[in-house]
């Protein structure tokens, strides 16, 4: 007879599943990376000395850059950087059009297990579109050095929806692995993937998720005989691949019973509605993320990696908080701070996230 406490036990874990095989062909895995930072500091476009990001994006490259080639064996040769440092060539320069047509460049023959990474430090943004097929009625975008003037460039800025699918998409349809980080305001859904709520492992509603994932993700369940939330989901990969504005994730999603090899997952510094802090030392996210790696002699899961960054995050945005505080001089208040930041994951496929970190 099984105990309560174990039977509840077994009945909140999540279901144990394999990870994809990679492509068994003999080859060698490639390992591709596009890495951004951008700190507004070029001349040429007059920026806001207000919205100048000081030497923190620039120095966040450099350190992912080292924790590729170093922890996971990213050949320096398959690592492109943009970034706005002085002496950067112009060629090299995080314009709209360079980050473009480097995003189009790096998805470029993708294969089936190809590891894709992709950094992004700099500002994020976001405009209100009635029409806009998103929760909140706003569109968020990625800001290039020659977006930002005397104030924001709309026009020179990257649109999530775009982002998708140039990026997103054709890794998808190649199943090859994509990881994204992006250590930037508003950065939740910035890869507009339909997957984030369901991701969450630091809310109490994770037990509820758990449990009903249990009860309903059981090796017998066929995907045609899914719920009819998760039918246009799951039902085949090619109308994920067609339908870029699938938002039905209420956070009860199914995990799929069986897809290829390839695993899109985007790691936000915050939430949509929320501001990314940072400084000339790095992004809070970005700072947090690389502690996390070194400090796990093997990939960590996703759910742990989750659970790390932002506890790591939350202890940074106290602290900014206590600083603006006592800049402005005024009394410690009780309340929600006015700085909070909370990382985010969000994925093209719901996300099982006792999965390693594919890196």
């Amino acid at each position: 007879m099984i105990s309560g406490s174990r039977l509840l036990r077994s009945l909140i874990s999540p279901p144990r599943r394999s990870l994809p095989d990679l492509p068994n062909s003999g080859c060698e895995v490639r390992r591709k990376a596009l890495l951004i930072g951008i700190s507004y500091v070029q001349e040429e476009y007059h920026s806001n000395p207000q919205h100048q990001l000081g030497q923190g994006p620039q120095r966040d490259v450099v350190r992912i850059r080292a924790l590729l080639q170093d922890k996971f064996m990213f050949k320096k040769e398959d690592i492109t950087v943009l970034t706005d440092f002085p002496d950067v060539p112009r060629d090299q320069w995080p314009t709209k059009m360079n980050i473009e047509r480097a995003i189009h460049s790096f998805v470029d023959g993708a294969k089936a297990g190809d590891i894709y990474f992709i950094f992004y430090a700099g500002h994020g943004h976001q405009i209100r579109n009635d029409n806009s097929h998103e929760d909140d009625k706003h569109d968020e975008h990625i800001v290039p050095c020659d977006a930002l003037g005397p104030d924001f460039i709309e026009e020179k800025m990257i649109i999530d929806d775009l982002l998708k699918n140039i990026l997103v998409m054709p890794l998808a349809a190649a199943d090859a692995n994509l990881t994204a980080v992006f250590d930037c305001c508003h950065s939740g859904t910035v890869l507009d993937l339909s997957h984030y709520r369901c991701n969450d492992c630091t809310s109490w509603t994770r037990t509820a998720c758990r449990l009903y994932r249990h009860i309903f993700s059981k090796p017998s369940v066929d995907l045609t005989m899914m719920v009819p939330f998760t039918m246009n989901m799951f039902g085949s990969a090619a109308a994920v691949h067609l339908d870029p504005h699938i938002k039905d994730c209420k956070g009860l999603c199914l995990l799929p019973k069986r897809r290829g090899p390839g695993c899109v997952v985007c790691i936000s510094a915050c939430r949509d509605k929320e501001l990314a802090w940072g400084g000339d030392k790095g992004g809070s996210l970005t700072r947090a993320l690389i502690l996390a790696l070194k400090e796990n002699t093997v990939k960590p899961t996703l759910k742990e990696l989750n659970v790390s960054i932002n506890a790591k995050v939350k202890i940074r945005s106290k602290a900014a908080e206590k600083k603006r505080k006592q800049k402005q001089k005024t009394d410690a208040a009780e309340g929600p701070s006015k700085i909070v930041q909370r990382p985010q994951i969000s994925s093209l496929w719901p996300l099982d996230m006792n999965q390693r970190l594919m890196l």
